[in-house]
């Protein structure tokens, strides 16, 4: 019954075991093999349903006790041998153990895969699975282990990706685990294919058939196991890490043979070959097909050993048509275009899958693009290519807009890449031929088309003889978008050499969302405004007077000045707009000037002094003898219609004018005025209120300004620079635009003259002289920085806005230079991307190799400044002469290449840095280990250049350069498609490609006229007037006079700076500073033959893979996007170089080591052999034999050897160039850290407190240290508090509370502090008094076991005593003070705590230590040591009777010091980690500071802590609140009976007054209710009443006896409450 009942205790109520049980039997299954019949009872507890806490420590005392035993368990065989055997009991216990192995592993394989397990237990369970497979016997890989786990997880019915995401993580990234994953699944696939069924795969494929569910979800669960595993890349030479100690080998010993990186690759490859072959020969469910297919191109095909063998799965998939065929076309054209795949049927395919559906699938880019790639064979038939591109011309009827635009594209590359195809642009059909034969001519009928768009085979489609007249129909379509790329498609046709093959990329992803947002986004060049066409000139219309008649008024005149001979066409009057007049005027004599209207309504000419009307038929010539006297000639409208046209025309040189008409003659008659009729006399009064009201806006400061004709600008830059080439057709073509453009200066022609530069300085200075002398408003250039600083001073000086858009010298700013406007970023933005490219590659310093030029300097300059930002510094500038020699160049490259930094920036004109390229090729500095930053002159280089030399880019591999960025705007790409046909046009372009800085120049023409368009708007004018302070130099043959100012310059400077639009680099404003906003450049790698674009960089962003108008429309933040791609280096190599070595100059690191005098185990020096040893210069020697490269140095030690030298002294040694490092035991405080950078610490150090101890000793009153005296008071109090409520709770009912006065104090001390001892003897009958005394002696029960407690620790422990127990106790005393000589300590102890220096003494060595301690401060010794910790324990094991007292109070470490940003110090940092993971740094600590006894720490020191009341706080609060509670309800209850009480007595027993009321006083009440209080409550109820005359306060006389039953009921229910 006994073992029953203990048998329920120890089970829970699930049945298990509970924790406390758990963990007993999992330490003696740990403790002795007598107890192995615990492993049966703990592996039952490893269940997903099982308590977390239960089965982890389950798991955990399983796998502790097995992972010894692994290599001794037999093998299943041999196990079950032996158990058959049954003869050793070694076997038998080999056996009996090798089947609880195996019940451990299925355990945690069903924990691992379960999803009823907490995803606690299943990360446990899985790493304890895998250290197993792991720790196979030999170091083997336990894969039949792994087998049975993978087994489990296809088999698992239930999700499992929480489960995949942990191997992916934690398992896949090593080789031996992705092989023998790969071979369990081909083992498994194969066993699940054979049990699958033909009808089987049908049925999963189309998922109808639920009985093959089960299958179904076990290849879903095989493909994410491969697609989990990450792919390999073997092309590249890599380490491979392994899980196991013998990796791949199925030996026991690890084969290093074997081992290589080719044996690895070659197995790894044909296991995954095989698993995926096996996984594809089943039947795949519909979804995991299209994922296989969507991703087997990039993920499968190139990590396969033969991937042709893949041919039959692909071409099946391709022969099932629809969006499967879709999905393999790209598995199928690697196979075909990189294995030699031989598909006959392929095009035949192909074109059956051209179908409206396509242009709607998911995959549709990545089909339409292959479809592109596919058709770019010149070696295709002709039939064929007719065949596709009359499919898709026909599909173009039917797809949406973003299809058809895809479709032009295709057509237009087919068109480009097979002419004998053109023909299907236009063709016609012979009549001739179709007569020729019957066949013939059934087949040619007019009208219809011969193609068969159902027929599937392309030859029979009958192609040849259709058109693409489908194409034709697009003009007509309702998107725009499409209507206008079949117009550029048309034009580009007609002039093929101009035009490039279209990217399907740019297309392939569209969609109606895409090709709407575009429409949107399309900016309209002209408006409509209104519904005239000319600007009107008066202020009212006829129709804003009804009733008044205007006969004679000309709403519309167009006014044209002639200047000598011309003719002119004047088209604008019609039925419509009847009233209209049109102004000539006449400028000079005119031989013949013919004037031609063209109208169908009557005119009249009124000029010349006379008024003449024309009447038909006759001809009339009209004599002008005097030009002078009248020039303007004016055609009225008289309100009749005649025959029409009127062809009039002044000729001779006299200027007769003749008018004709179409049908016949006209005559003109004279008149001494106008025949105006009487309305033209009202607008004669118009005229004039028209003029107040502009002289009324002149007096409110509106200017009228007149628009001239012609605008004058100039433009100065070298046309044979590799900008200026650009720039010269960019600028014309930007000038040709601008006068196309009504909408710009409406009317106003820009014309600018260009000079040539010659990349002479002092030409581009005349030539700007020059144009100032010919009152130019504005000067577009120049180039040249150099010559934009001289010009400036000019500019400034005429007031007239220099414009560059090549200038980047960020020392041209507004501030100096107001009318130098630069439309091109400046360098402060590039040097400050380039900043961040070095920062973002963790490089320290650079070498800059630069132009001595204003355009080098101020750029490198500006490249300091910003790296002063970040912490970095250029190491070297290595400056080049303007116009320097290869020689001169090659030696400052060879000074440049002796120093330190591999990291160079190179900012040069293209010409000096193509050369230095070239030279640094040579000098095999373009090499592995070396990185090369270019500026953007090297894009432009690149960029503009028709073809890219492969010589000359074989001197630039692993480069980075900027490119500045500017979006794909529409003017871009309107610029782009132009800009072949714009070379042509200029024959001294040399045939350069569009760079970035064309672009700049295009926006620069335009940005000048719009800011003219505002400066005329703004009513100003072209004036210009003589500079008074030329005058003062005027004279000798410069014509300085011949110079003006223009009048308002600042104006139209003004208005420049203010424009803002959209132009071909981006949205172009300048911001207040007078940069170009949004600056951003792209970051480029040179990679074999082309350029490679790695990522973007922003003022806004940062760097960045996504472009920078993408990150504007997101909130700022610069942290969250830097990032770039991978770059190739020098070397064509990933991994980023270090960025420095060592100087080439011969030199050692001058390491300069402390010469200690004590504690020679950390440093030691020789001073008779030099050499130097100990246990930090160990781990300096091995963190320098992990680095990379190779590193001299020899030791300097520093000291005199007599005593420790200072190492604040040591340390300034580094700043003053005398050591180069410093390697010890120097303390990294933050003094030291302001001059110098320090390693990773490798050792913890800090301040303690060394003093002398001794042995404290107990007295007599040791049982009284416990408790502290407020402890002891505030428990007597209680004890007394708690016998008083007793007493008065228990005294009305029990007697043993109840007696003489005496007795009752005895009894209330008595039974109180009874109670801390022993149960109390007198008994409590009342609910309360038992209520209060449950809680006291719960008190009384936590008191006496901490009293116990604490006595036992005092009287049984060893208590050693200081007099300093803290540091604090050690600034208060006024005791001597001792420190390490040399000891950053002393200056600490001053300056940071306050020590007076007069109470520290200087100890060099441990023997002085020991002796200043056991003198002690009154024999001319120290009360404490302030040293370091490693010092002091060093010390510590060595001496006793000496401890550290208090805490750490400070927290350092050592560290190696050396000069600031030194990259050695990051790298032996690197070294001191990889030194403290693998043990290394502990071995050498073990080596020279050797183990010993523990030192004396602070807890031995510590007295044991006395209780305080603090600690029972609330148990004291508890106990008086229940006091209080139960004396307030006792209260309470004895108020009521008493008010019962007298409510029952007679009346006459009551003392009454003379009005009959109860009379008593307030003394007598009192006195009445305390011997009601006091009398026993039994005396109350005998006979129904409480005889005590006093109790009612009378007069004394009579007493009587009165009761009721209500009131002896009542007393009776309270007495029974108390008890």
């Amino acid at each position: 019954m006994a073992t029953v009942s203990a048998s329920k205790k120890r089970r829970s109520r699930g049945g298990t075991l509970t924790l406390d049980e758990a963990k007993k039997l999992g330490t003696e299954l740990l403790s002795s093999r007598a107890h192995l019949n615990h492993a049966p009872a703990l592996l039952a507890l490893l269940s997903p349903t099982a308590p977390f806490d239960v089965a982890l420590e389950a798991l955990i005392s399983l796998q502790s006790f097995f992972v010894p035993l692994i290599p001794s368990i037999p093998s299943a065989s041999a196990a079950a041998t032996a158990g058959d055997a049954g003869s050793d009991p070694e076997l038998v216990l080999g056996a009996w153990l090798r089947q609880r192995f195996d019940e451990l592993v299925a355990a945690l394989v069903e924990l691992s895969v379960s999803p009823h397990s907490d995803d606690a237990i299943r990360d446990v369970a899985l790493d304890a699975l895998m250290d197993f497979v792991k720790l196979g016997k030999d170091g083997k890989f336990q894969s039949a282990i792994y087998h049975k786990f993978l087994y489990a997880v296809v088999h698992a019915a239930d999700p499992i990706d929480t489960l995949l995401e942990l191997l992916g993580s934690k398992y896949f990234k090593y080789t031996d685990v992705c092989y023998f994953t790969y071979t369990s699944l081909d083992k498994i696939a194969n066993s699940l294919g054979s049990k699958t069924t033909g009808s089987g795969k049908d049925a999963m494929q189309n998922g109808n058939d639920g009985s093959e569910n089960r299958s179904s979800i076990f290849v879903h669960n095989i493909y994410n196991l491969l697609a989990h595993v990450p792919s390999m890349d073997f092309q590249k030479e890599s380490s491979f890490d392994m899980w196991s100690t013998v990796g791949l080998s199925s030996k026991g010993e690890k084969d290093s043979s074997k081992d290589t990186s080719t044996y690895v690759k070659k197995k790894l490859k044909l296991k995954f070959t095989k698993a995926w072959l096996s996984f594809l020969k089943l039947p795949l469910p519909l979804d995991v097909y299209k994922e296989v297919l969507a991703s087997i191109h990039q993920n499968v095909i190139p990590s396969m050993s033969n991937p042709s063998i893949l041919c039959d799965f692909l071409t099946r998939s391709y022969d099932i048509g629809g969006v499967i065929s879709v999905m393999a076309l790209s598995g199928l054209f690697i196979l075909m275009t990189q294995h030699g795949l031989e598909y006959p049927k392929f095009y035949e395919k192909l074109y059956a899958l051209l179908t409206p559906a396509v242009f709607m699938a998911k995959h549709r880019s990545v089909f339409l693009q292959l479809l592109d790639t596919c058709l770019k064979s010149s070696y295709l038939p002709a039939y064929l290519a007719a065949a596709f591109a009359k499919r898709l011309s026909r599909l173009a009827l039917s797809v949406p807009p973003a299809g058809a635009l895809i479709i032009i594209a295709l057509i237009h590359n087919l068109l480009r890449r097979h002419p004998s195809v053109n023909f299907l642009v236009h063709w016609e059909v012979d009549e001739s031929d179709s007569n020729a034969t019957g066949e013939a001519s059934q087949s040619k009928k007019i009208g219809a088309d011969p193609f068969n768009n159902n027929e599937a085979d392309p030859a029979k489609s009958g192609a040849m003889r259709s058109s693409l007249w489908e194409i034709d129909t697009l003009r007509h379509h309702y998107s725009p978008a499409v209507s206008r790329f079949v117009a550029s498609l048309e034009e580009d046709l007609t002039v093929r050499a101009k035009t490039t093959e279209m990217k399907i990329t740019d297309f392939s992803s569209g969609s109606y969302a895409t090709v709407f947002r575009d429409e949107v986004r399309r900016r309209i060049k002209q408006v409509p405004l209104a519904f005239y066409r000319t600007t009107p000139t008066s202020l009212f219309l006829g129709s804003d007077f009804p009733g008044w008649t205007f006969g004679g008024q000309h709403n519309s005149t167009v006014e044209t000045i002639v200047e000598g001979n011309g003719k002119i066409e004047v088209v604008g009057a019609s039925d419509s707009t009847p009233s209209k007049s049109f102004n000539f005027e006449l400028k000079g004599l005119c031989e013949e000037t013919v004037i031609s209207v063209t109208t169908n309504i009557r005119w009249e000419v009124c000029g010349l002094g006379l008024s003449r009307y024309l009447v038909h038929p006759k001809e009339h010539k009209l004599d002008v003898s005097s030009a002078s006297r009248a020039n303007r000639v004016i055609l009225v409208h008289t309100g009749y219609r005649p025959l029409t046209p009127i062809s009039c025309s002044l000729r001779g040189s006299n200027c007769q004018l003749s008018c004709s008409g179409a049908n016949g003659g006209w005559t003109l008659k004279e008149y001494p005025s106008c025949p105006l009729e009487s309305g033209l006399i009202m607008k004669f009064m118009l005229h004039i209120l028209s003029i107040f009201c502009c002289l009324w806006s002149c007096a409110l400061g509106q200017n009228i300004s007149v628009r001239p004709s012609v605008v004058n600008i100039g433009a100065l830059f070298p046309f044979d620079s590799t900008i200026g080439r650009v720039a010269k057709v960019a600028i014309a073509a930007a000038v040709n635009d601008i006068n196309k453009d009504p909408s710009v200066l409406r009317g106003t022609k820009l014309l600018v003259q260009m000079q040539d530069t010659n990349y002479s300085g002092f030409i581009g200075i005349v030539q700007a002289l020059q144009f100032m002398e010919k009152d130019t408003i504005a000067i577009i250039g120049p180039q040249s920085s150099v010559v934009a600083h001289v010009i400036s001073h000019v500019a400034n000086e005429l007031q007239v806005p220099l414009m560059s858009f090549a200038a980047t010298d960020p020392t041209l700013t507004p501030l100096q230079y107001p009318f130098f406007v630069r439309t091109v970023h400046s360098d402060q933005f590039q040097m400050a991307s380039v900043a961040s490219l070095i920062d973002y590659y963790g490089w320290k310093m650079v070498t800059a190799v630069y132009i001595d030029d204003d355009y080098g300097r101020n750029g490198i300059s500006s490249l300091d400044d910003e790296l002063a930002k970040r912490r970095l510094k250029i190491l070297y500038k290595a400056a080049i002469r303007p116009g320097a020699k290869k020689s001169e160049m090659a030696a400052v490259l060879v000074k440049a290449a002796m120093m330190e930094s591999r990291v160079f920036v190179l900012h040069a004109h293209d010409d000096s840095g193509i050369d230095v390229f070239s030279l640094a090729y040579n000098l095999s500095m373009t090499s592995g280990g070396y990185v090369w930053i270019a500026t953007d002159w090297l894009t432009a280089y690149l960029d503009s250049a028709p073809r890219l030399q492969n010589e000359l880019l074989s001197t630039m591999q692993g480069v980075l350069t900027l490119r500045q960025h500017t979006e794909n705007t529409n003017r871009k790409k309107t610029l782009v498609s132009q800009w072949s046909k714009l070379v042509k046009e200029d024959s001294g372009s040399s045939g350069s490609l569009l760079n970035s800085y064309g672009l700049y120049a295009y926006d620069t023409v335009w940005m000048l006229a719009h800011g003219l368009d505002a400066f005329f708007n703004s009513g100003g004018n072209i004036s210009f007037s003589p500079d008074p302070r030329l005058r003062a130099v005027a004279g000798g043959a410069l014509n300085l006079d011949a110079l003006s100012v223009f009048d308002e310059g600042m104006l139209l400077l003004e208005k420049i700076r203010k424009v803002n639009f959209m132009g071909a680099t981006g949205p172009v404003k300048l911001d207040s500073d007078g940069n170009l906003i949004q600056p951003a450049y792209d970051i480029v790698n040179i990679i074999g033959s082309g350029l490679r674009t790695i990522g973007y960089w922003s003022n806004y962003s940062g760097l960045s893979i996504v472009s920078p108008e993408t990150l504007y429309k997101k909130p700022y933040n610069v942290s969250a996007n830097q990032e770039l791609h991978a770059a190739i280096w020098p070397g064509e190599t990933v991994t980023r170089p270090r960025g420095w070595v060592f100087p080439n100059n011969g030199n050692e690191l001058r390491i300069g080591v402390p010469n200690r005098v004590s504690y020679r185990q950390f440093v030691s020096v020789d001073n008779q052999t030099g050499t130097v040893g100990g246990f930090c210069i160990d781990v300096f020697a091995a963190a320098i034999n992990l680095l990379q490269y190779p590193v001299t140095y020899r030791f300097i030690p520093f000291g005199n050897g007599r005593e420790n030298p200072s190492y604040t002294e040591l340390i300034s040694r580094i700043v003053t160039n005398e050591f180069d490092a410093v390697v010890g035991d120097v303390a990294i405080v933050t003094n030291r850290t302001k001059v110098v950078d320090f390693t990773q610490p490798y050792v913890g150090s800090g301040l303690v407190i060394l003093t002398a101890v001794k042995t404290q000793s107990s007295n007599g009153w040791a049982f009284l240290q416990p408790f502290t005296i407020r402890m002891w008071s505030v428990t007597g109090i209680f004890f007394l508090i708690i016998g008083t409520v007793i007493w008065l709770l228990e005294h009305r009912i029990n007697d043993e509370f109840r007696g003489p006065p005496v007795k009752q104090v005895i009894t209330v001390f008595w039974f109180s502090f009874s109670t801390l001892f022993f149960a109390h003897r007198e008994d409590t009958r009342s609910t309360l008094g038992r209520f209060v005394i449950i809680i006291w002696l719960f008190v009384v029960l936590i008191i006496q076991s901490s009293y116990t407690a604490s006595l036992t620790s005092i009287l049984t422990v060893q208590q050693l005593t200081s007099p300093i127990t803290g540091i604090d106790d050690l600034i208060a005393s006024d005791e001597p003070i001792g420190f390490q000589v040399g000891s950053f300590a002393e200056n600490y102890l001053v300056h940071e705590l306050g020590v007076s220096p007069s109470r520290l003494k200087a100890l060099g060595t441990p023997d002085e230590y020991k002796t200043a301690l056991d003198l002690g401060p009154r024999k001319g010794g120290v009360v404490a040591i302030v040293d370091e910790r490693p010092y002091v324990e060093l010390f510590l094991l060595q001496h006793d009777k000496v401890a550290i007292v208090g805490a750490e109070f400070t927290k350092s470490g050592w560290g190696f010091a050396f000069p600031r940003d030194s990259p050695l110090a990051v790298d032996l940092s690197t070294a001191i980690l990889a030194l403290s993971e693998n043990g290394d740094l502990q071995r050498i600590h073990d080596k020279w500071l050797s183990n010993g006894p523990s030192p004396q720490s602070t807890a031995d020191l510590e007295p044991a802590e006395r209780l305080r009341v603090q600690s029972f706080s609330a148990l004291f609060l508890i106990c008086g609140v229940a006091c209080l509670a139960a004396l307030a309800i006792h209260g309470c209850i004895l108020v009521q009976q008493y008010s019962l009480h007298v409510a029952s007595l007679p009346r006459d027993a009551v003392a009454t007054g003379p009005d009959g009321a109860i009379s008593r006083s307030r003394r007598s009440s009192i006195r009445a209710f305390l011997s009601f209080a006091d009398r026993r409550e039994t005396q109350c109820l005998k006979g129904g009443s409480c005889k005590d005359p006093a109790a009612l306060g009378g007069s004394g006389s009579g007493s009587g006896t009165s009761s009721s039953s209500g009131v002896s009921s009542f007393t009776s229910s309270n007495a029974s409450m108390s008890r």
